[in-house]
């Protein structure tokens, strides 16, 4: 059985350089979650065509999530210089912001995106890693729970728990952990969260 990268993969073996397959390999990687491939294939495409906004938001995603904060911040500040209301590359940057620590720039960000009329559920849940990453407890508290109380609008507060636990903790465990945040603190941050629930 063969993956969509497999397929584009063969399709560029035929035709080494075809943007269009070059470009549905990039994206298969990406939805894979192969992102050091990913990156790799969209770093060749931006060879090709330095000007594409999307190519450069999709490798700036890629590195972000690989932790490469330093390579992508520069190509998100100039995406960010050309449409500063684009909420799709600044949700990127502020992400990248949060995990290289500059918080307060983060911060910002993530304040314009919930003040703005297309906000995203995920927008709550990483500003609460920013905040939480800078100490403001109370607030990341206040964000994880909006988040919880958006995805789980019936959920019991057992259940928010759970939820805490695997949709907010377990599921970012690395990038918390990098930001200085104990295992303690993590459990502390889910028993919050939970009580928050129980009033």
């Amino acid at each position: 059985h063969l993956s969509a990268s497999d397929c584009f993969a063969q399709a560029l073996a035929l035709r080494p350089g075809d943007r269009k397959a070059l470009t549905g390999e990039a994206r298969a990687f990406f939805y894979e979650e192969r992102y050091t491939d990913a990156a790799d294939a969209y770093s060749r495409l931006i060879e090709s065509q330095p000007d594409n906004r999307g190519h450069i938001l999709a490798y700036s995603v890629c590195l972000t999530n690989l932790a490469a904060y330093d390579k992508a911040l520069p190509l998100l500040y100039k995406l960010n210089y050309e449409q500063p209301d684009d909420p799709a590359a600044n949700r990127v940057m502020a992400r990248a912001l949060t995990g290289s620590g500059k918080y307060d720039q983060a911060l910002k960000l993530y304040e314009a995106l919930l003040d703005g009329d297309r906000k995203e559920d995920d927008d709550l849940v990483n500003c609460g890693y920013c905040e939480w990453f800078m100490g403001r407890v109370p607030e990341a508290i206040s964000h994880f729970s909006a988040y919880l109380d958006k995805l789980y609008p019936q959920a019991r507060p057992e259940e928010i728990l759970t939820h805490c636990q695997e949709d907010i903790i377990d599921s970012e465990r690395d990038f918390i952990l990098a930001h200085g945040i104990t295992e303690t603190e993590m459990q502390l941050m889910g028993d919050a969260v939970f009580d928050k629930a129980l009033r």
